[in-house]
């Protein structure tokens, strides 16, 4: 699953990789990172190891039999439809 992670405060999007969730835990890689990074939620945020708060922006699903999908604020959309930023 590929998630597109906003920075709050500098607002940068990053796209990661997710590779295991718990309900008050993420694991995930992102791009120029050399080791994967963990998020906790505390009071609703998520919140890097560094500190920093980060807000999902979006989330894509690919299956090959139904194929892409990207669930954000505006709702649902297919990959042709998909406008990411």
């Amino acid at each position: 699953m590929l998630l597109f992670l906003r920075t709050v405060g500098s607002g940068s999007t990053r796209p990661a990789v997710l590779l295991a969730a718990s309900r008050d835990r993420m694991r995930v890689t992102i791009m120029g990172h050399a080791d994967a990074l963990e998020l906790r939620q505390s009071d609703g945020r998520w919140i890097l190891e560094s500190g920093s708060t980060v807000e999902i922006e979006a989330i894509c699903l690919a299956s090959p039999s139904r194929g892409t999908f990207l669930f954000d604020a505006a709702g649902i959309h297919t990959a042709e439809h998909a406008r990411i930023a």
